[in-house]
């Protein structure tokens, strides 16, 4: 049915309303349009101005409202209105945008079509799903929701509001913002993703969190026991865009830091701003954590850790250990600690330069050089290409050595010892 009111300029169609303009159709159970000029003796014509829309001022599109565009994104709402002279299209009502297999939920979602911008909002929460999608090339990249799902698992984000810029290639999520992946989960107040240069970014206000769920694979060889780190994969994509850090032990890696940026182009993914990363009875902070990985058709595969800015990791057992810079090697499943390296125990101390640990049989040894010649040494540390050791009976103690005796009392007027002897350092059999 079609009923046009001509002094109020309107032409109403009623009853499986279909509509197509350039590609897009637009189907629901009720159509208002509003136009400018008529009142001849044709008013459908104006209403129509004889098939163009430079005389429609409105539409609005009433009950179970679909939209289909031309490249696949699909819309669903409760109402929709389309303004003229702003150039805008509003939906209103359980708002579902898909494409792809990808979808998102909102109440309302506003669209700049001068501006090629949308800002979607909802009562309780804006939630999407995003599936993955084919690494696609540069030039033929996806827009929409499918630029979002393109990483290397189904993806789960939800926040109070999303601004998306399609000529940018932009997306930021606002207000708490949760995401999930293959049960990982990442949680921030302002999460902003470039689909163009493949970059991700979690920030504040507020510290930047995740939840890296560990996995059991049963049985391990050898080899395979060389990515039991805490950090075994880093998913690739701007769907998810962070670090899957599962580890086989079944332990889940907690990490927590100011800011995440992901750069899929460059596959590296840093943590920046006080860095605390949390496994079992492990503990390691920094200022920065770098995660460098590379991708695949099979996914992505870890490549290195790195760590810098006062690298402090403490583990079981009152051991800590501390240097400059961090780095772990998959290939080798070893840490190298550097810079300033202080190891301690129960009160005992050894400082160097470079300290490798075995993740395969857990030993660690420092390493030495000859220093150049000439070169400086550092104010009340050791000389370069040393090893300074500082071991007390009571550290001893505290890691197992011999002796059950308590030890004496040590008297007020003790002087403290300027160097090592015989009885401080305890050898354990072979």
């Amino acid at each position: 049915r079609l009923e046009v009111l001509d002094a109020a300029k309107t032409a109403n169609f009623t009853g499986a309303v279909v509509a197509r303009q350039s590609g897009m159709t637009l189907t629901a159970e009720q159509l208002e349009i509003g136009y400018t000029g008529g009142g001849g003796a044709n008013p459908l014509a104006a209403a129509t101005s004889g098939g163009t829309a430079q005389n429609i001022r409105s539409a609005t599109a009433i009950k179970n409202v679909v939209i289909v565009t031309a490249d696949g994104r699909k819309a669903t709402s409760d109402k929709s209105i389309f303004d003229q002279q702003a150039n805008s299209m509003t939906l209103l009502g359980s708002v579902v945008l898909s494409q792809a297999g990808s979808v998102l939920h909102a109440d309302k979602v506003v669209a700049d079509l001068s501006a090629h911008q949308t800002h979607v909002t909802a009562a309780n929460r804006v939630t999407g799903h995003f599936v993955p999608a084919p690494r696609p090339d540069r030039a033929a990249a996806p827009a929409g929701l499918a630029a979002l799902g393109s990483s290397g698992s189904a993806t789960d984000i939800s926040a109070n509001s999303l601004e998306l810029a399609d000529e940018g290639g932009e997306a930021v999520f606002q207000g708490t913002v949760l995401v999930s992946q293959k049960g990982n989960r990442l949680s921030g107040e302002r999460l902003a993703i470039d689909t163009t240069k493949r970059r991700m970014t979690m920030s504040g206000p507020g510290r930047v969190s995740g939840v890296f769920e560990g996995t059991v694979s049963g049985a391990k060889s050898a080899k395979a026991s060389k990515s039991d780190t805490g950090f075994s994969t880093v998913s690739s994509g701007v769907g998810g865009h962070f670090a899957d850090l599962s580890a086989d032990s079944g332990q889940p890696t907690n990490i927590e830091a100011d800011s995440l940026t992901v750069e899929d182009e460059k596959g590296q993914a840093t943590f920046t701003g006080k860095v605390i990363v949390v496994r079992g009875e492990n503990r390691i902070s920094a200022g920065v954590l770098n995660v460098f990985y590379a991708g695949g058709a099979a996914g992505s595969a870890l490549q290195r850790i790195t760590a810098k800015d006062h690298v402090v990791i403490r583990a079981p057992d009152n051991q800590t250990a501390s240097g400059d810079n961090l780095l772990y090697e998959p290939s080798k499943n070893q840490l190298l600690i550097t810079g300033n390296v202080t190891v301690s125990q129960g009160g005992n101390i050894v400082n160097g330069q470079k300290l490798v640990v075995d993740l395969d049989t857990g030993e660690s040894h420092f390493v030495t050089a000859a220093p150049p010649d000439g070169e400086p040494q550092a104010p009340g540390g050791p000389k370069p290409g040393r090893i300074s050791v500082m071991i007390t009976p009571e550290g001893i103690k505290q890691i197992g050595g011999p002796g059950s005796a308590p030890a004496a009392p040590v008297k007020k007027a003790a002087k403290p010892k300027t160097g090592l002897i015989g009885s401080d350092v305890w050898v354990a059999p072979n």
